[in-house]
């Protein structure tokens, strides 16, 4: 569940994917960074920690009809394969993903308004013990150990990608 440690520290912006790279794809402001001429592609979908979760709600309903816009925009572009991140509230958007077969893989970090998960075939669950909510974006760099369990994370989330995003 969502809490305050989402809004504790704001992520860190590597600058070396470039810090001009929003446009505007499926209809949504997204951040686009990578080869120029890909098949594969990530979607990382987050809540939006500086509106009250009713707010995004009624400005975005589920948020699942924007990301079926960016994949069908996605795949008129010509990428094969898509794969989704779900972080808090967008774990939610990205099971609705999986269940519509959207998509060819999915990762969801801290859930939040998940009631049911769907596991398929080859799953794979990876407990953290002793994070807060938010660990693998909002953490603080400082701390050694927060820094560790992020890194892992990313590192099991883009092997599954490699395997699953062919």
């Amino acid at each position: 569940m969502s809490g305050p440690q989402c809004c504790f520290y704001s992520p860190v912006i590597n600058t070396s994917c470039g810090s001009d790279c929003a446009e505007k794809f499926g209809g949504l402001n997204v951040c686009v960074t990578g080869s120029p001429n890909p098949k594969r592609a990530i979607l990382l979908i987050s809540g939006d920690n500086n509106r009250p979760l009713a707010v995004w709600l009624k400005d975005h309903g589920t948020g699942f009809e924007d990301a079926k816009l960016l994949i069908e925009a996605l795949i008129g572009k010509g990428f094969s394969a898509i794969g989704a991140a779900g972080f808090c509230w967008g774990a939610k958007i990205v099971t609705a993903l999986a269940k519509s077969e959207s998509i060819q893989a999915s990762v969801l970090l801290y859930p939040s308004f998940i009631s049911v998960m769907i596991l398929r075939v080859d799953s794979y669950v990876k407990i953290f013990p002793k994070v807060a909510h938010g660990w693998v974006v909002r953490y603080d760099v400082d701390n050694e150990g927060a820094a560790k369990s992020a890194e892992e994370a990313h590192n099991d989330m883009l092997q599954g990608f490699a395997k699953h995003v062919e």
